[in-house]
């Protein structure tokens, strides 16, 4: 296990740190939950879990001048491949049930020319 954060990026400053425990699971739930996340935070406890709060907040931040984005709907300088765009969405979804396994994601399209 890398301990890694998914869209993170390495940091050594106080500002950008405080920014990622935000920033990043806002990011990551933007791009890959499904609207079922929304329930499951909302039954969060403050005094158990430390995020919590941050989940609040970013539930919150999410309206509709500030939509959701799916990661297929996201701009980037270059038009994403679409077999790239499945295989990612399909491995980073947040219910493990429906994620693609490992055999799986060997099999897409994506990987022809690499395996």
């Amino acid at each position: 296990m890398t301990k890694m954060m998914i869209l993170s990026h390495d940091t050594d400053d106080e500002k950008d740190i405080e920014a990622l425990t935000f920033n990043v699971p806002q990011r990551q739930i933007s791009f890959f939950a499904d609207e079922g996340i929304f329930s499951i935070i909302k039954c969060l406890d403050e005094k158990e879990n430390p995020w919590a709060f941050s989940f609040f907040t970013i539930v919150k931040s999410f309206s509709k001048d500030s939509l959701r984005r799916p990661f297929r709907n996201c701009l980037f300088n270059e038009p994403l491949d679409d077999e790239f765009v499945d295989i990612t969405e399909r491995m980073m979804r947040m219910d493990p049930r429906l994620r693609i396994t490992a055999e799986e994601a060997l099999a897409h399209p994506w990987f022809d020319d690499v395996v």
